[in-house]
């Protein structure tokens, strides 16, 4: 009964943890893991973008499957940090983790949410490739002002949170 208590008190304290440390991975609606999708889909940010900043057909075409092939691939190392999560859940279960297992797992999920920040930022610049100047000027204020709300809402939480 021992190491039952044991085992969720460990699997307590490291979902916590990932929560902290990963926050991508923190609780969703229906328990841990991937939180609920919050933003627009491509689709919708790129009709938002498109009026935004006047774009071409042409740009639109191009920019979306961009868009697409990121959060495709975005996808794709999200559910293998899910796999990999999981794993740590069952190993830490175990009468005797393997540590070695846990953080081979947890440098993985670092490595993929590296490669999707990068893959974001990358599509990004290719965006701002296709777009002419008075666009990205555009867009620059676009960003701007999301930064700024988000900082917003960031200060808000942390007030509202003060351990957080």
């Amino acid at each position: 009964m021992d190491k039952k208590l044991l085992a969720i008190f460990l699997i307590v304290v490291f979902w916590g943890s990932v929560s902290w440390a990963f926050p991508a991975f923190g609780p969703g609606d229906l328990g841990f893991g991937p939180p609920p999708r919050r933003g627009p889909s491509a689709e919708e940010m790129m009709g938002k973008i498109t009026k935004d900043l006047g774009l071409t057909p042409e740009q639109k075409e191009k920019i979306l499957a961009d868009v697409k092939k990121v959060e495709l691939e975005a996808k794709t190392l999200q559910d293998q940090n899910k796999g990999l999560l999981d794993s740590i859940e069952k190993e830490l279960l175990k009468e005797t983790p393997r540590r070695e297992m846990i953080l081979g797992s947890i440098k993985k999920i670092n490595e993929n949410n590296t490669q999707i920040q990068i893959g974001r930022i990358d599509q990004i610049i290719r965006m701002r490739q296709e777009l002419t100047p008075e666009q990205r000027a555009k867009l620059d204020k676009i960003m701007k002002e999301r930064k700024e709300r988000s900082e917003k809402r960031r200060e808000k939480f942390r007030r509202k949170n003060p351990n957080k």
